[in-house]
Formats: structure tokens, sequence, C-alpha cells
């Protein structure tokens, strides 16, 4: 039978060890990036959100305007449009008549310029409200992709602590040192190496 090099089989499983310990490290720190990227993606979704909530208010706003200054110039047109027997007498021989006439046409075009004014305003609201719900959406998608990540590289450095426990216990103590011994002083060193200086 041949007697396996129990030194070498040593040196083997420790250096495989400090293979996966460094591993873990590099998981760990990962972890914690990924952590402080969600936390600020959080704290900017947080920022943003009362700002679209604001965005819809005024845009609601404008809307109820826009409709209002409708009204006012959809009566004022129906006005010009119905000549009484009146007016019609007044505009034959008053002055006063032409210029009541030339007055409600000069406020009616007032009145569409403020509409056109506000209907631009409307646009650009609403342009503004739509690529802030882009952006919105953007960050809850990399926000789900950071938990994805984050639940990834936990799930991997917890596979690689089992797996470093694992190494540990198979291999060979150190003479004098039990197996139970050997693997909480691995425990041990594992955990000071990560431990903030």
């Amino acid at each position: 039978a041949v007697t396996p090099d129990i030194g070498l089989v040593s040196r083997q499983l420790s250096a495989l060890l400090e293979s996966d310990q460094a591993l873990l490290r590099h998981l760990r720190k990962e972890a914690i990036d990924l952590e402080a990227k969600l936390q600020s993606a959080q704290h900017e979704q947080a920022l943003l959100r009362p700002k679209v909530e604001q965005e819809r208010d005024d845009n609601e706003h404008l809307v109820g305007l826009g409709r209002q200054l409708e009204r006012q110039i959809l009566e004022s047109k129906q006005q010009l449009q119905r000549p009484s027997e009146e007016r019609r007498r007044l505009a034959e021989g008053c002055c006063s008549g032409a210029w009541e006439k030339e007055h409600a046409s000069k406020e009616l075009r007032l009145l569409e310029q403020v509409l056109e004014e506000e209907l631009r305003a409307l646009e650009e609201t609403r342009r503004s409200n739509a690529n802030l719900e882009e952006s919105c959406l953007s960050l809850r998608e990399d926000l789900e992709d950071m938990r994805r990540q984050r639940e990834q590289v936990l799930e991997e450095a917890a596979e690689e602590a089992r797996l470093l426990s694992l190494d540990a216990s198979l291999r060979p103590p150190k003479k004098g040192e039990s197996r139970a011994s050997k693997a909480e002083r691995a425990f041990d060193d594992d955990r000071s190496s990560h431990q903030p200086e």
C-alpha cells in the first residue's frame, strides 16, 4: 500500500484553504460595495419621489387651467358670433359699438395667446414627467439588479464559508492539536483577517 505524504497533503489543503479565504474576503468586500450602492440608489429614489409628485400636481393644475381658458375663449367666440339687433344698431350708428367689438376681439386674442402659452408649458411639463418616470423606472430596475447581485454574493460567501469550515476539518491537525482546536483556530484566523483595522 502506498503511504500518503502527510506533509504534501497538508500543504495542498493549506494552499486550498488560503485560496478559499482570499475568495471569501473578495466576496465579502463585493457584498459590502453592493450594499453601499443599494443604499445610495434607495436614497436617490427617495429624493426623486417628491419631485415626481410635485411635477404631477403641476401638470394637473396646468391641465385644469388650460381647460378653463378654453371655456373662456369659447364663451368669447360665442358672444362675438351672436350679434343682437342692439349690437347691429350700435355698430351701424354708434362708435361705442365698434369700440366694444374691437375691445372684445382684443380680449379674445389675448386669451388665445395665454392659452397657447399655457399649452406649451403643459407639453413641456408632460415631457418632463415622462423623463422623470423613465428615470424612476430605470432606477427601480437598477435596484432590483443590485438586490439580486447582493443575494448571489451572499449565497456564494456562505458557500465559501462552509467549504472553509470543511477544509479546516479535513486538514491534519498539528502535533498535539485536536481537530476541534484546529477548526476553531482556522475560524478565528479567518474572522480576524476580516476585522476592520
